[in-house]
């Protein structure tokens, strides 16, 4: 009878105990942030741009800044631009941010290539290069930017609706990629344009920016 009385003492001791315990923090995870390749449905082309920020515990956006390369000047310099090269600029138009996507690409990356792709952008955006449609476009920046952290560039000579998919194709057979994608391609139904969506869209909510974008590639 005491044996069980002890039996029942000690189950209840050592339970306690380990309910008492706090929880064992998790590992952080290895590629606490993220960059995300867009193409906007915009134009004949389409304008392809960046989002890159820091990933929650949960693997979702917890922040997102963005950054694009865009001929100044509205549609006349966006025409000048096919011709000779002119000014540009690297922060999306709000606008722009809020249009339907044709295809993007998440990837997950480690907070030393966030480093390096975030000193890349703002070394681009202190000297910014001249558009030009041929020279360097909205696809040159973006492939400069993939290349950064490792991955490979299709050329920035295709339309931008069809240099998202490239890119993506490009480095997920590429056997020496460095970076594993996480975010499924966008369908279409019937081989027509593929809209943003809206989950994608509610978590990464654009910021504020400063600069005026214009229709082009």
């Amino acid at each position: 009878m005491h044996r069980s009385y002890l039996a029942i003492f000690a189950a209840l001791m050592f339970g306690s105990a380990a309910l008492a315990q706090p929880p064992q923090p998790s590992a952080p995870p290895q590629t606490p942030y993220f960059v995300e390749f867009r193409v906007a449905d915009m134009g004949v082309y389409g304008h392809s741009y960046i989002a890159y920020g820091r990933l929650s515990a949960s693997g979702k956006p917890a922040n997102v800044q963005y950054a694009d390369f865009h001929p100044d000047g509205g549609n006349v310099g966006l025409a000048v631009g096919h011709v000779v090269p002119v000014a540009a600029g690297m922060t999306p138009d709000p606008e722009v941010l809020k249009l339907p996507l044709n295809a993007s690409w998440r990837l997950p990356i480690t907070a030393s290539q966030y480093r390096t792709l975030t000193t890349a952008v703002s070394a681009a955006r202190a000297d910014p290069k001249v558009w030009s449609a041929l020279a360097y476009n909205c696809n040159s920046f973006v492939g400069d930017m993939a290349e950064v952290i490792g991955l490979k560039a299709p050329s920035s000579l295709l339309f931008a609706n069809a240099y998202i998919p490239a890119l993506r194709s490009l480095n997920e057979t590429t056997a020496d990629t460095r970076v594993a994608h996480t975010a499924a391609p966008h369908k279409a139904a019937s081989g027509r344009r593929v809209q943003t969506h809206k989950q994608t869209e509610r978590q990464l909510r654009p910021a504020a920016p400063e600069s005026a974008h214009l229709p082009g590639p």
